[in-house]
């Protein structure tokens, strides 16, 4: 299996130029979901993807990453 969002692989991220760490809520507007939002879930350490999940998206789907490296989806919805 491939991650969701391979382009994620590798890449570093900042807030006010220090590493991200710990987790972070993405919310993207969708009308069709009854808040109006839908929310991913992102867990960093050092500023990359990291964490069993790492990632939660809306579905349930669940991706461990280690050190910015995709190692496996955990969880199918």
């Amino acid at each position: 299996m491939i991650p969701r969002e391979p382009k994620l692989i590798g890449k570093s991220f900042l807030k006010e130029n220090k590493p991200l760490n710990g987790r972070y809520v993405y919310k993207t507007p969708n009308p069709n979901h009854p808040t109006g939002w839908t929310k991913t879930v992102y867990f960093f350490k050092n500023g990359k993807l990291h964490g069993t999940p790492a990632m939660i998206y809306p579905d349930g789907r669940e991706e461990d990453w280690d050190n910015g490296n995709f190692i496996k989806i955990s969880f199918m919805p």
